[in-house]
C-alpha cells in the first residue's frame, strides 16, 4: 500500500501563493515535455514497427515465390541428359 502525500498547507501570504504558482508552472512545463518526449518515442516506435512488417510482408511474399517454383519444379518431369563428346 502506497503512501499518499500530504498536500502542501495552504499559502500564508501572498508571496507563498505566487512562489507556489512558480512551482507548479515548473512542474507542468516539466510534465508537458516529458510528455512530448514520450509521445516522439510512441511515433517513433509505431513508425519502425510499420517498416518491420512492410519488411516481413515482403520477406514472406519472396518465401511464398521461392515455395511455388519449388513446387513447379518438383512436379517437372527429370530433364534427359545426353552425353556430349568434345
Amino acid at each position: 500500500m502506497s503512501k499518499r502525500r500530504q498536500p502542501p498547507a495552504p499559502p500564508r501570504t501572498k508571496a507563498e501563493a505566487l512562489a507556489r504558482v512558480a512551482q507548479l508552472e515548473r512542474q507542468v512545463r516539466r510534465l508537458a515535455r516529458q510528455l512530448a518526449s514520450s509521445a516522439r518515442r510512441a511515433d517513433d516506435a509505431v513508425r519502425e514497427s510499420a517498416e518491420g512488417q512492410r519488411a516481413l510482408t515482403g520477406a514472406l511474399e519472396q518465401q511464398t515465390a521461392t515455395a511455388e517454383v519449388l513446387r513447379v519444379i518438383a512436379r517437372a518431369r527429370p530433364l534427359t541428359f545426353v552425353p556430349c563428346s568434345t
